[in-house]
């Protein structure tokens, strides 16, 4: 190992000794990196820069005015090159800064290449790995590079963190200010004031086993299975989502419960033809033509989407979806 790496692991090993010998066992030699050079230079690794290869403290400073001041704790995904931690440090209200380890080879080799004792020395720092933690914390960072390179044991938490920073972006067609959301709010407000409320479901099955039924290529495979259990005299409660319907009811499953949510279900998920009899959970988006077509009971129902936040205010009565079990 490297003199650097002897100086940094010293600090790690006092600070988290128990991080330390995972540390000591990752394969640093595992990770093809190369030096990129620029203005300045920085590592390569598969093709994917760290960091700026001509100013890495400039993009660092960048990455911080994302982060909120005045925050007492942050968390930063990704070592880097240790540039971001060093600038956040640099804030004075900050008590807490969690660095999450998001490849661990990667970062055994950073340490033996460059020092990084003026962050990990500094008392506010927790370094951990990532993966070690059921979800992530906010407000926080993903360093882009380690995204890309997140190694398979902090992979679930790599997949979260994409989620969330992919948020605003997938919500952007549910902005409730979208003149074609207040349309639909409105047109379906009348079916949701005559219709019951899904709260009437809460706690009717108690201890009931329940199959919750969705579709795609796991579907296909248990049409039989299904169609045996649900003859059953015994049998779980059959809760199925709307693009479900169709598929169970040519295979001759009739389930106990729809619930449809998205906005552009139409009659063909789910045709009202033989709907007697089968309660339909929904969300005031539905489309109110299927809504009132449907023969069986309606249950009116909201979220905690901003989407319905005027809604919950001025019609307070359909409760927040949850298990109707």
């Amino acid at each position: 190992m490297s003199e650097c790496f002897e100086d940094n692991a010293q600090v790690i090993e006092r600070r988290w000794p128990a991080l330390h010998t995972r540390l000591m066992l990752e394969d640093s030699t595992s990770v093809q990196a190369e030096l990129s050079e620029g203005l300045a230079s920085t590592l390569s690794i598969g093709g994917i820069q760290l960091t700026s290869r001509h100013d890495r403290f400039h993009e660092a400073r960048v990455q911080a005015t994302s982060l909120p001041t005045g925050k007492a704790q942050l968390h930063v995904y990704g070592t880097g090159l240790g540039d971001l931690p060093t600038v956040l440090l640099e804030r004075s209200e900050l008590e807490r800064l969690y660095v999450h380890i998001l490849n661990g080879a990667l970062f055994a080799l950073v340490l033996q290449l460059l020092d990084q004792r003026h962050w990990l020395d500094d008392p506010r720092v927790e370094l951990l790995y990532a993966g070690d933690h059921a979800d992530i914390y906010s407000p926080f960072f993903a360093l882009p590079a380690e995204m890309l390179l997140a190694d398979d044991f902090n992979a679930k938490i790599r997949d979260r963190l994409v989620n969330e920073v992919h948020l605003s972006f997938n919500n952007r067609d549910f902005d409730p200010q979208l003149p074609a959301i207040q349309q639909r709010l409105q047109d379906c407000l009348d079916v949701l004031l005559a219709d019951a409320d899904v709260a009437q479901l809460f706690a009717t099955c108690t201890g009931r086993e329940i199959y919750v039924i969705g579709t795609g290529p796991t579907l296909e495979g248990h049409f039989a299975r299904l169609a045996a259990v649900r003859g059953q005299a015994e049998r779980p409660l059959f809760i199925c989502v709307d693009t479900a319907y169709r598929p169970l009811r040519k295979h001759g499953i009739i389930p106990d419960l729809v619930v449809t949510l998205d906005q552009l279900i139409s009659f063909r998920h789910l045709p009202f033809e033989e709907s007697d009899g089968i309660p339909l959970v929904y969300l005031p988006m539905s489309d109110p033509a299927v809504l009132k077509a449907w023969k069986g009971k309606r249950y009116g129902a909201y979220t905690a989407s901003p989407i319905y936040a005027m809604l919950r205010q001025q019609h307070p009565g359909p409760n927040c979806m949850r298990a109707a079990a």
